[in-house]
């Protein structure tokens, strides 16, 4: 059925602050001034996707065919999608070798994005995901995990400066 709950990485953002504490206690107020630049978020509340990324499209060359994972369908405002999408594929590109095109793609998206919803709103809503994506490094155990999760902390600061130059 339909989720009730507004759904947001920013609502989200200090149950992924316990958890990065525990594991990277070095990086606590690091990690305390992401969630407190994490208000929450506010504004008309439609019907979202919940986990929308670009691994839940289905696509064929330049058409999107459709969606998948459509379980966390809810309600919250159309940034926190637009957020958690551009949050992915910034996050990706800090390990991918196609970097250079993710960013690339990514600025383009921003632009597009910008004009649909709140700037500042939509870059709190980036690194509100990209917070949550820095739990990753530790949960699958990756090599040099302690680093990779300080670089998320990094790229997260780095939207929430942004949001702020706005």
């Amino acid at each position: 059925g339909f989720n009730n709950e507004v759904l947001s990485a920013r609502s989200r953002a200090a149950d992924h602050a316990r958890l990065l504490a525990a594991v990277v206690p070095d990086q606590n107020a690091r990690i305390q001034s992401l969630v407190d630049a994490l208000p929450p978020s506010s504004g008309e509340v439609v019907p979202v996707h919940g986990d929308f990324h670009a691994s839940q499209l289905l696509v064929r060359g330049p058409m999107v065919l459709g969606m998948i994972d459509v379980d966390t369908v809810g309600r919250g405002q159309r940034s926190h999608d637009y957020g958690n999408f551009l949050g992915h594929l910034a996050t990706l590109g800090l390990i991918s070798p196609a970097r250079q095109n993710m960013r690339r793609y990514g600025a383009e998206l921003l632009t597009e994005f910008d004009r649909q919803v709140d700037p500042a709103e939509l870059r709190l809503d980036i690194a509100a995901t990209i917070l949550g994506l820095a739990t990753g490094p530790f949960r699958v155990f990756e090599k040099n995990w302690e680093a990779q999760t300080t670089r998320r902390l990094e790229l997260a600061e780095q939207w929430v400066q942004s949001a702020e130059s706005l």
